[in-house]
Formats: structure tokens, sequence, C-alpha cells
């Protein structure tokens, strides 16, 4: 996972995070549009973030598995794009680990 995180070094999330967090508040009263606003912004950052390491819908996938964690807590506009970016990292990594597993049956078989 380290080179997810120094792959992505120069495109970090923390200018998304802020934009997000400053227009939309961390408020417990926030309404569902905004949480839903927030939700869209975190997809639409990421996939930029991320682009051509994940599938759009797995990042969608990835944002909604995020947004049920974030809205069990007491601060969900807060976490979401935290948890987003967590679930992002370990579909990426499982990714990974996949093309290792087929990459090592097809030498395997050639052998």
């Amino acid at each position: 996972m380290r080179e997810v995180v120094s792959h992505n070094k120069n495109r970090s999330l923390r200018p998304f995070l802020a934009l997000g967090l400053a227009q939309h508040g961390s408020n417990l009263g926030q309404s569902q549009a905004s949480f839903s606003e927030l939700s869209r912004r975190t997809v639409v950052g990421l996939a930029f973030e991320y682009d051509g390491l994940l599938p759009h819908r797995e990042i969608r996938a990835a944002v909604r598995q995020a947004e049920a964690m974030a809205l069990e807590t007491e601060e969900p506009l807060l976490v979401l794009p935290l948890l987003a970016e967590e679930r992002i990292l370990s579909s990426v990594g499982w990714h990974r680990r996949q093309k290792q597993i087929l990459d090592r049956s097809i030498l395997s078989l050639a052998e």
C-alpha cells in the first residue's frame, strides 16, 4: 500500500477535504442534502485522484460503504471523505494482490 500513497503524493486529498468541510461544515444537524452533496464531491475527488487505479464503479461502491459507516458516527460529514479514501486504498491493495496472483499463475503455466 505504500506504493499507492507515494503514487498519489503530489495529488493529496487534503485540499479536497478542506474544500468539502469548509462548504458543508461538520455539525450534526446538517441536512441529508448536504451529506449527499459531500458524498457526490467525494466520489468526484477520489475518481480524479485514483484515476487508472480503480474503475469508477468501484470508487462509487467504496464511497457507498463509507457513507454507511459515516452515518453511524456522531460526525458523518467529517469522517466520510477519510473513510472513503480508506476503502479506496483497501480496494487498490486487493486489486494489486489479485494481479500478482494472476501473474504468478500465468508464469507457472508458461513453465
